[in-house]
């Protein structure tokens, strides 16, 4: 009892509290919300991205070659405007007044007048304004409203006086003067007057004139702004400034933006009340069958715009889902099904069915979707139950099943076919009538069918063009059929009504009233840019008089440069370098969990010290949307280095007022030495543009439209030059292909076929010496295969010449087929793939040092053509002879054949290296013995530097000797058969000549060293589709090159060096 009597009074206490706090709770969330709402709204959540610097890349002497380049760009921001701009509020202050969206440029016309005439009204007036009654404003009246409150005439008036107060300049306490007591006689004097008497302690005139002043240095203000901007105003979208002044321009770009971001609040007004997008109703039942007086009356338009407005949601809702919607559907397929989650065929089907989904239904972002087979309940159709006011369909019309093919049952049952996963989307396609409604899409299911595994078997890729535009005829089958559906239900709610457009349930409209004052701050608050890279007069005029500019902010940025440019101002060595993009959609699909992850910490209103964090960490590992990510070549390869961490700045707190800022400062990129020289780069670039034609016989229309590349390597691996052409499109030779037309990187990829011809031989013989005990000296004959022949044959293999002859080092000299042809014969097919191996080629050149995982770019064509019809090819005699030939069966790179040569060169195969150092580390070179004995090597290199030397050599008397460059070189030419030369009436004389002859178009090829006797570089030049062979072709040019003051400097300065060095020690 005793214990009773002590804790009675503490539990009644307690009881108590609790119906306290439940009580407070109840007063909070239901009397007080929409008080709460508003403090929300002030709530302070702001956060900035601080942008990085991207790696710098460099040359091997450190010349820069691409950098993020420090610049302003200068942004509008409506709301800024809008509230702090004379011309937004005078503007805004009139729509307010009229129910009209008053066009800024109207407003400026008239600027002044207007001025004047709101701060003239007198609180009463206003007051009666708000009640419903009639308000003289100079010339305009604004009539009398029978429903003041679905108009929003007393929100209108709180408007109005607030823009009234800016107008006179007047803080937070001075508008207090605006709002006088109902007693007060100061309330039929205008708003003018009392600020003057009550705040400013000045005179009505006195103001007056202030505000005159102020409004003629508004005008003279975007005058200015006007002509520093002249130049972007003639590409800026503008509402009706169609060859107006600079001024009317400006603004006429200023008013489009305000009607975007007003579009923009009412689609969001709209979707709140209703739960779903504006744009899923068709243009009809939007304008007709919906009573939209109230969106119209939240963003102050008058009938005419609400009516433009609706008119135009349909259509951008379809273009929304062309350009956006279906392309991220299928890429989320196609990125699914690469990572082993879910076949893309079903995905493709759950990500329609998503679409169609209720809002109430929708998953976490990021989330996968639920299956399209437990898609049950439609968005709007099944919402259209409580939407609207006293207003419900009748029960045999509520059954919306099997409106789409997506939600028939049926369909969902039979789901899902393991002898074709592309089933349920043919089905689905012959069911929406595809057909109907665009002749391309399949006219049935196996049509259907057909078409996605055939793509499939081609491996769908994330931007497939055919692969969307497959699914968007789907899509847009889908979307008729279920417009129907919506149209056919309204026209029937409509009917229940009487007829009269359908209002929508009070409850959503309250909805709706609670969000309106956020959703558009968020909108208006998105800047949009003005200028990218503004001259120092704007942003010195907008950076010091930011009071004068409100809405017009400058930006810091950055953006990739390139100091060094070709004659066509193209970035130098772009096709290897490559340049930025943004991310792709498969990228960002591939990291949408963590991207899930980053959007719930960010939105979190508290966080620990761990999140933050988490979040921080987030913030660097994402990639953003907006982020200019490697595109091609070096820069995409080495994104992940040269990538940075953008930092960020979160400010919290109430208005101006309790404040806190977090975040993290940037990281810029690292940065990149290459092994590249660019005078070297330079030098084989420009031989390659523009080079010299050589004595005749020779392919004079090569000549003048070059298809090729240049390689030079240090002999360790290091690419010093690696050029293609052509630099830019070009158009095609008749009677060749066209690659003239394709700007590309050619060094390390074969994009047609691409055999190496005679180059090949040094290393068929190298390894036929060492590894088959072949006898250099056999001698074998090359002569006529039939009577009349002008070039010797063995087999179904021809020479250029008739060589009589040869043992294995005159065959290398003079380049003879038939020689080795026989060597062929001589190795078995695992052998000849054991040979290629040696020498590098069937594998990667190394040049993608750190691997391929999670990279792109820099990419190599390095595979061997292998499969079962290759080997049974190659087993044969015929295939031996080409194999060894560097014929048919065999293809490679200039870069492999440059990696190769410096194996032979040096008897170390080095991997190839672009990169010398990141960040100031030093990348470590690597490489194998190429594993066959000097002797047999070194046979190779003597006569390698007799084809050069010797009177039969198919280099000499060229250009490449001692006497013509300084230095000696060792080398190798080849011409590769690549397809037949044009006959007929289109061929020309030329051509005709040859094709008699038996002749066919060919890659000419020289693969080489120097100094013979000291190799330090290896090069190689590939020239691509000829009419004659390397001896008439592809050697002038390697003379041409090596011949260039870059190479001789080179060469000088490197055995300077190791002179030096060998000094030293």
């Amino acid at each position: 009892m005793v214990a009773q009597r002590r804790f009675l009074p503490l539990v009644g206490v307690l009881v108590l509290g609790l119906l306290a706090l439940a009580a407070r709770l109840v007063q909070v969330q239901v009397f007080e919300a929409p008080v709460w709402g508003r403090e929300a709204a002030n709530l302070v959540r702001s956060s900035n991205v601080i942008p990085y610097h991207r790696g710098v890349i460099r040359d091997r002497n450190g010349i820069v070659l691409a950098q993020d380049a420090d610049l302003y760009e200068v942004e509008f921001e409506y709301r800024s405007f809008r509230r702090g701009h004379a011309l937004g509020q005078v503007a805004h202050a009139r729509s307010a007044l009229e129910l009209r969206a008053v066009p800024l440029t109207e407003a400026l016309e008239h600027l002044e007048e207007w001025a004047v005439e709101l701060v003239s009204i007198t609180p009463d007036e206003l007051a009666a304004f708000a009640r419903g009654e009639a308000l003289a404003l100079g010339g305009v009246r604004v009539g009398s409203s029978a429903e003041p409150e679905l108009e929003q005439r007393s929100q209108r008036a709180a408007d109005v006086r607030w823009y009234v107060g800016a107008l006179l300049g007047l803080d937070e306490r001075g508008a207090r003067a605006l709002r006088p007591e109902a007693e007060d006689e100061g309330r039929a004097h205008s708003f003018v007057e009392l600020a003057a008497e009550r705040a400013k302690k000045s005179t009505k005139e006195r103001l007056l004139a202030e505000l005159g002043h102020a409004l003629t240095a508004t005008r003279t203000d975007l005058a200015e702004l006007a002509t520093l901007l002249a130049d972007d105003l003639a590409t800026i979208p503008a509402q009706g400034s169609a060859g107006a002044s600079s001024v009317a321009s400006l603004v006429g770009a200023l008013e489009a933006r305000r009607r975007a971001v007003e579009d923009q609040s009412a689609d969001l007004v709209f979707e709140s009340a209703a739960g779903f997008a504006p744009g899923r109703l068709s243009a009809r039942a939007l304008a007709e069958d919906l009573d939209l007086r109230w969106i119209a009356a939240l963003l102050r338009w008058d009938a005419a715009r609400a009516k433009e407005w609706a008119s135009t949601r349909r259509e951008r809702w379809r273009a929304r889902l062309d350009a956006l919607v279906v392309p991220r559907i299928f890429a989320r397929a196609v990125v699914e099904e690469e990572q082993g989650r879910k076949r893309a065929s079903a995905r493709l089907l759950d990500g329609l069915a998503e679409l169609y989904r209720p809002r109430t239904s929708t998953r976490e972002r990021g989330a996968p979707p639920s299956s399209w087979t437990e898609l049950d309940e439609l968005a709007v159709l099944d919402e259209l139950d409580g939407l609207f006011d006293g207003a419900r369909l009748p029960v045999d019309e509520r059954d919306f099943r099997a409106v789409l093919p997506l939600n028939d049952p049926e369909l969902q049952e039979a789901s899902v076919s393991e002898d074709d996963p592309w089933l349920d989307v043919a089905l689905a396609t012959e069911l929406a009538d595809a057909h109907a409604i665009d002749p391309e899409a399949p006219a049935n299911a196996a049509e259907a069918s057909a078409r996605w595994n055939a793509l499939a078997e081609k491996r769908l890729a994330a931007e497939d063009p055919e692969g969307i535009a497959e699914l968007a005829r789907l899509v847009h089958a889908l979307e008729a059929r279920f417009l129907a559906a919506i149209d056919r239900a309204l026209l029937a709610l409509r009917e229940e009504k009487g007829g009269a457009p359908l209002a929508f349930a009070k409850a959503r409209l309250d909805l709706a009233l609670q969000q309106e004052k956020s959703l558009q701050k968020d909108l208006q608050s998105r800047a949009v840019l003005l200028r990218a890279d503004p001259d120092y007069a704007l942003v010195n005029l907008i950076e010091r008089h930011p009071e004068r500019y409100r809405g017009f902010e400058v930006r810091e940025t950055t953006r990739r440069v390139h100091p060094l440019v070709d004659g066509d101002a193209e970035p130098f060595a772009r096709a290897l370098l490559g340049g930025v993009r943004k991310p792709s959609l498969e990228e960002l699909f591939a990291q949408i969990r963590d991207q899930r992850r980053f959007d719930a910490l960010k939105y979190q209103m508290l966080r620990s010290a761990d999140e933050d964090e988490e979040l921080a960490g987030l913030n660097a590992r994402l990639f953003r949307a907006d982020e200019w990510t490697g595109g091609a070549g070096v820069e995409d390869y080495f994104d992940p280095e040269l990538r940075g961490q953008f930092g960020w700045r979160e400010v919290r707190g109430l208005a101006g007022r309790d404040e806190l800022t977090i975040g993290e400062p940037p990281i810029d990129g690292k940065d990149l030495d290459l092994t590249l020289d660019v005078e070297l780069q330079k030098a084989a670039q420009a031989v390659l543009e523009d080079p010299e034609l050589p004595p005749q016989p020779t392919d004079k229309e090569w000549f003048q439209n070059p298809v090729g590349a240049i390689v030079l390597l240090t002999v360790d691996g290091e690419v010093l030059a690696a050029a293609s052409v052509p630099s830019k499109k070009g158009e095609p030779i008749p009677g060749r292909d066209r690659e003239r037309e394709y700007v590309r990187e050619r060094t390390l990829t074969r994009p047609t076929f691409n055999p190496p011809g005679s180059v090949f031989k040094p290393f068929v013989a190298a390894f036929a010496l060492d590894k088959l005990g072949f006898d250099a000296s056999l001698r074998f004959r090359c002569t006529p295969l039939k009577d009349g022949d002008n070039t010797g044959g063995y087999g179904d293999l021809h020479c250029s010449a008739i060589h009589h002859e040869c043992d294995l080092s005159r065959a290398l000299t003079v380049s003879c087929n038939c020689f080795f042809a026989h060597v062929g014969e001589c190795y078995t097919t695992d052998e000849l793939l054991a040979m290629a191996a040696t020498f590098g080629f069937g594998e990667p050149t190394g040049i993608r040092a750190f691997g391929a995982s999670g990279r792109s770019g820099l990419r190599e064509d390095w595979r061997l053509p292998m499969g079962a019809a290759w080997r049974k090819g190659v087993d044969v005699p015929s295939g031996k002879r080409r194999f060894a030939n560097g014929l048919s069966f065999v293809e490679a790179t200039p870069m492999q054949v440059a990696r190769a040569t410096a194996g032979l060169a040096t008897g170390w195969l080095p991997d190839v290296a672009i990169v010398r150092r990141v960040d100031g580390v030093p990348v470590p070179k690597k490489g194998r013995a190429v594993g066959l004995s000097e002797a047999s090597l070194a046979f190779v290199r003597g006569a390698m530097d007799r084809v050069v030397t010797d009177a039969e050599g198919s280099a000499h008397g060229k250009g490449l000797d001692l006497q013509k460059l300084g230095f000696s070189v060792a080398a190798k030419t080849g011409s590769a058969d690549y397809a037949a030369i044009r006959k007929g009436l289109d061929a020309s004389e030329v051509e005709m000549t040859l094709a008699a002859k038996g002749s066919v178009r060919k890659h000419t090829w020289v693969t080489g060293w120097f100094p013979a006797d000291h190799p330090r570089a290896v090069f190689v030049i590939y020239l691509h589709d000829l009419l004659y062979t390397s001896s008439h072709t592809a050697v002038y040019v390697a003379a041409q090159f090596l011949r260039q003051e870059a190479v001789k400097a080179w060469l000088a300065r490197t055995l300077e060096q190791e002179r030096a060095a060998e000094e030293s020690r």
